[in-house]
């Protein structure tokens, strides 16, 4: 995998919107951030532009993604929001020359999309925080902000893992230790939807072993179940070392309950194929949303989650 160059002071980073359209009243915030960390901030030629829900129309969000990715001086590139839109943009990202002048593409959510095809084409990309949630700290934490300049600049991620569930417990519980207390692989996935609708797509996990994150928001339960039952029948679950995840949140469940939460789906998939299990982490739909490195080894040494 390649990995694009850090960021330095003075570097040029570019915003495009190739999902739901920008609310640029949103736009000062990031860009206050963007040059608290000594970069400049170009926008995409069509930012800002809107058809119906969408950041323009499909040939104007094309035309922003090669723009970014042609243009030399820019280093790093981010996505103003999610919803849904890159899914339409798919078959014109496979033909585009990422790996010809990487750089950072980053975002989550509907943007996995973007992610699974520059991963697939051997480039590591950054699931992380979007323009949209500068707008508060309750849509965006300043932990977040922070970790996410650091990422892009080359220093690793560190996170601590408490080995035992309960109500005071908020974000991250490691549930089986079938591989004992360590491992190492790429990171691969992100949006459990996403994952689900890309490998309809032909999309294909990496081909060596990987360390399986998702997270997911606004699903039915059995809509979990689901996505799950396809992920094992398609043998993700089965090549995977372990299974990392994120926020999931606002579930629901019908008036005839399913009779498991997203939790016990997933943990149960884990118990079947002994695979270790670390929910809760601090990366998804939440305030708290730590950038991962996609592509990139991620480790665990029995207490926290390394990713250099």
């Amino acid at each position: 995998m390649i990995t694009p160059a850090y960021l330095n002071l003075g570097d040029t980073v570019a915003l495009i919107s190739p999902a739901r359209y920008m609310e640029m009243t949103a736009l000062k915030n990031f860009q206050d951030w963007v040059e608290a960390n000594g970069w400049k901030l170009k926008t995409a030629p069509n930012l800002g532009a809107a058809k119906a829900q969408l950041g323009g129309t499909t040939n104007q969000r094309l035309e922003d993604i090669q723009w970014a990715l042609q243009e030399p001086s820019i280093k790093a590139v981010f996505c103003a929001r999610g919803g849904y839109g890159t899914m339409q943009l798919v078959s014109e990202l496979r033909k585009l020359d990422f790996v010809g002048m990487p750089k950072w593409w980053v975002g989550f959510s509907d943007i996995c999309a973007l992610h699974f095809t520059l991963n697939e084409k051997g480039l590591v990309s950054l699931h992380g925080p979007m323009a949209m949630q500068f707008e508060s700290e309750e849509k965006c934490s300043i932990r977040s902000r922070a970790q996410l300049s650091a990422s892009l600049k080359g220093e690793s991620i560190t996170i601590k893992i408490e080995d035992q569930e309960s109500d005071q417990t908020p974000f991250w519980v490691h549930q089986t230790r079938a591989y004992g207390d360590r491992f190492t692989a790429p990171l691969w996935g992100g949006n459990l939807s996403m994952i689900y609708a890309m490998l309809a797509s032909g999309s294909t996990p990496p081909k060596e072993p990987f360390i399986l994150f998702l997270e997911d928001l606004d699903e039915y339960v059995y809509h979990i179940d689901r996505m799950m039952q396809a992920l094992n029948l398609s043998g993700v679950l089965q090549q995977a070392v372990a299974v990392l995840v994120g926020s999931m949140c606002d579930m629901h469940d019908n008036a005839v309950p399913f009779g498991k939460n997203a939790k016990e789906i997933i943990l149960d998939f884990c118990k079947y194929y002994n695979k270790p299990l670390i929910w809760g982490l601090p990366c998804g739909h939440e305030s708290e949303n730590i950038a991962l490195k996609l592509g990139l080894d991620i480790t665990f040494d029995g207490n926290y989650l390394i990713q250099n």
